[in-house]
């Protein structure tokens, strides 16, 4: 009896390592020098610059490029 109970315990605790060790990995990976990277191409500064705007109180609806309604929507890459 208490050798069942043992290796149901033992077999719960592997999986809890387990699962605590790929979310782990898995964090590191994804959050590993998340912020070094700059802009990269020549015109991701006028894509970036409206969300800017978005953030710093503009209007959700319309964004706006320097003041004015800008709705050009970036390129996919």
């Amino acid at each position: 009896m208490h050798t069942k109970v043992n290796a149901q315990r033992a077999r719960i605790a592997a999986l809890i390592i387990n699962a605590l060790l790929v979310v782990g990995v898995s964090s590191f990976i994804s959050f590993w020098k998340l912020g070094d990277f700059s802009i990269t191409f020549f015109d991701e500064g006028q894509e970036l610059q409206p969300v800017q705007e978005v953030h710093h109180g503009g209007s959700f609806l319309v964004p706006t490029l320097k003041g004015k309604p800008y709705f050009k929507k970036p390129p996919l890459r």
